[in-house]
């Protein structure tokens, strides 16, 4: 008789903090295309932390086409976005600080 765990539920199995481990330091990193356009959006030193950490994963980090194809038609639009996502973030906040004055 197969376990708790058999072949059917095996994806339910909550994996060890040493699983975890061996998961988070030797797994491939594929990048999604809101990455690398995160980086025209960040704060300067934030997307030089981002850089720091892609380039430690060395031969681990891997591009899908796809998503170089979805960086590409986006670049532009994104390039001046950290303004346009500051208005937004202040957009919100004066919602939020609207919305709880009056409760």
């Amino acid at each position: 008789m197969p376990g708790l765990y058999g072949d059917e539920f095996v994806g339910y199995r909550i994996p060890t903090d040493d699983e975890v481990n061996v998961a988070l330091r030797g797994g491939v990193v594929a990048l999604d295309a809101n990455v690398l356009l995160g980086l025209y959006r960040f704060l300067p030193q934030t997307a030089n932390d981002l850089i720091k950490v892609l380039g430690r994963l060395e031969d681990r980090l891997v591009v899908p086409n796809q998503a170089l194809r979805e960086f590409w038609r986006h670049r532009q639009r994104a390039a001046g976005s950290p303004e346009a996502a500051m208005r937004v973030a202040d957009d919100a906040i004066g919602k939020a600080v609207a919305s709880a004055a009056s409760a």
